[in-house]
């Protein structure tokens, strides 16, 4: 379970799992939401399974409200 989840950091609880990853071991993490540095970039790039999947324009890219 990820809680405490920000920006730049979170806490991951694995006492729940039935094989606790050890020190080492690659995880994979889905954000709820895309970062806001996102709005820096004019284009977000996908990656499916280590491979460029596509790229998608960033439509709110230098607009604030």
């Amino acid at each position: 379970m990820i809680y405490a989840l920000n920006e730049e950091h979170g806490m991951v609880d694995v006492s729940g799992c039935a094989v606790p990853p050890k020190v080492g071991d690659r995880i994979h993490v889905l954000p709820n939401h895309t970062c806001v540095v996102t709005n820096l970039f004019d284009r977000m790039y996908v990656v499916n399974d280590g491979k460029l999947a596509g790229a998608l324009p960033v439509e709110a890219r230098g607009k604030s409200i």
